[in-house]
């Protein structure tokens, strides 16, 4: 990243705004049926590893307007 030799910490930080996906409706729209279509099987996982999945998924649009 140039900017980070730059130390044009401003620069850095639009940057990373731009790639925010939190802000695209498709996307967030696909992560909340991903959540919503999860489902437990205790044969291939844990709970700890189902809520530590599901939280992955929150975590993903957590600032976004239509957030789980």
């Amino acid at each position: 990243m140039a900017f980070a030799h730059n130390s044009a910490v401003d620069s850095m930080w639009d940057k990373l705004k731009e790639s925010d996906q939190t802000t695209n409706a498709v996307y967030v729209n696909n992560v909340r049926n991903s959540f919503f279509s999860e489902t437990f099987d205790p044969s291939k996982q844990t709970v700890r590893q189902f809520v530590g999945k599901l939280q992955n998924w929150v975590n993903r649009i957590s600032i976004a307007e239509r957030n789980i």
